[in-house]
């Protein structure tokens, strides 16, 4: 399957990821559904209200209606969400697979190629992350019986 996602809303996600550092950045993720395809045609940002911001996210709730509102509104659907990982690795964590529970739902984590310096939590804090922006995209499967959701990866394809 293919994720496609317009260039535009990669430089949402990694301003929003660029803004909030060190903390993780999250989003609603909004658009259309094939057997063969998604692509995502809204974002909608979020508030992460996580115990430790910088560790884990937690989509705020209005920010969760907000987007299955315009979903809605706009005859699409809520596909998933986005949060970065402030350290670097693009990839699932062991804490997203814990907290990953509908099948076929939208993954999308940005992380930071060659980071420079790690992250610190620290309110303070001004710099930025000096490392390369990239996201990665992963679909949920989750056998019924398995408590830890499965993550398949997905191919990735940036249009105008």
């Amino acid at each position: 399957m293919l994720l496609y996602i317009q260039t535009h809303h990669f430089d949402v996600l990694h301003h929003e990821s660029n803004r909030v550092w060190p903390r993780e950045a999250c989003a609603m993720l909004i658009g259309t559904r094939t057997p063969d395809a998604t692509e995502i045609k809204d974002i909608v940002i979020a508030e992460n209200t996580a115990d430790c911001p910088c560790l884990r996210f937690d989509i705020d709730e209005k920010s969760l209606f907000a987007a299955h509102r315009r979903a809605r509104d706009r005859g699409l659907e809520t596909l998933g969400c986005f949060h970065s990982h402030p350290q670097g690795i693009a990839k699932p964590s062991v804490h997203d697979a814990a907290r990953a529970f509908e099948p076929e739902q939208l993954w999308l984590i940005g992380g930071y190629r060659n980071l420079l310096r790690p992250s610190r939590c620290q309110p303070q804090e001004k710099t930025k992350p000096r490392g390369r922006f990239h996201i990665n995209a992963f679909s949920v499967s989750k056998p019924a019986d398995d408590v830890i959701a499965k993550f398949r990866p997905l191919a990735i394809r940036f249009f105008s």
